[in-house]
């Protein structure tokens, strides 16, 4: 399922270089609608994943779906080069600031605004740049990252809750605040910035507490953002780097693996 959503989600953030997040979940959710016998697509793709990796992955899928334009993975990148979304989005920033977070993620961005785009919140009745195409990308990006993670820890079974928990909402808060993301967002409401706090403050009280095995973020509020952000830091890597997702793995191994690996083996 994380493969197929990694495929169908690239496949439409491109093919739509405006379309906000939700068109392009709708968009993503017709084709897998359209699938014949869908959940037995998705087990023979996972499967693929797991065993041969990412580009057999895809050779499967594209044996029971074809994507207009597309018949092998590389060529996401071919048509991706002729829209360039999100690339041309012109936003002011701190220099200092971005390589602050460039030192934190272990990535070197070429085109600077893009970084700056992924930390920029959506703030509602605000039509200004956001992040929200970012992190609908780096969503599917993080899914089959988590997903080849933990291929080597266990059973296809095991591997797919130890990827489900990898990439829920209360780990990604412990990501964005270990990796010092949440410094760095902007447009961040008063109520958004006391909602991080709060949960800095039960997740450094719960990391000194609770055993090394143990997951000390399953506490405190929700807060979407912080979580968000990692997701849309990651979208702008793998956008940022030619859609290499070994690059995008460099970052999440940086910043997101040390955090879960152990807490949740």
């Amino acid at each position: 399922a994380k493969a197929l959503k990694f495929f169908l989600g690239l496949h439409c953030y491109i093919a739509d270089p405006v379309g906000r997040a939700g068109d392009l979940t709708k968009a993503r959710d017709a084709i897998l609608g359209s699938i014949k016998k869908r959940h037995t697509v998705q087990r023979s793709i996972g499967a693929e994943l797991l065993t041969s990796g990412l580009v057999a992955a895809f050779g499967d899928f594209t044996s029971h779906y074809a994507l207009p334009g597309i018949t092998k993975i590389g060529m996401f990148k071919e048509t991706y080069e002729k829209k360039k979304a999100d690339m041309n989005i012109c936003l002011s920033y701190d220099a200092a600031e971005l390589e602050e977070v460039e030192k934190a993620i272990g990535y070197d961005f070429t085109n600077k605004g893009l970084l700056a785009l992924a930390l920029t919140a959506p703030v509602k009745g605000d039509s200004g740049p956001d992040y929200d195409r970012l992190e609908y990308l780096g969503d599917a990006v993080l899914d089959v990252l988590a997903m080849l993670a933990w291929i080597d820890n266990g059973s296809v079974a095991r591997s797919t809750i130890r990827a489900d928990m990898t990439v829920c909402n209360m780990a990604l808060h412990a990501v964005s605040i270990g990796a010092g993301l949440e410094k760095h967002i902007k447009k961040c409401g008063p109520k958004v910035k006391a909602e991080i706090e709060t949960i800095k403050a039960l997740y450094l009280e719960a990391k000194t507490t609770l055993p090394l095995n143990k997951p000390y973020w399953n506490q405190g509020p929700l807060c979407k953002t912080l979580g968000d952000v990692v997701e849309s830091v990651l979208g702008a890597v793998f956008l940022d780097s030619g859609l290499r997702l070994p690059v995008a793995e460099g970052v999440f191994k940086r910043i997101h693996w040390p955090i879960v690996e152990k807490r949740l083996a």
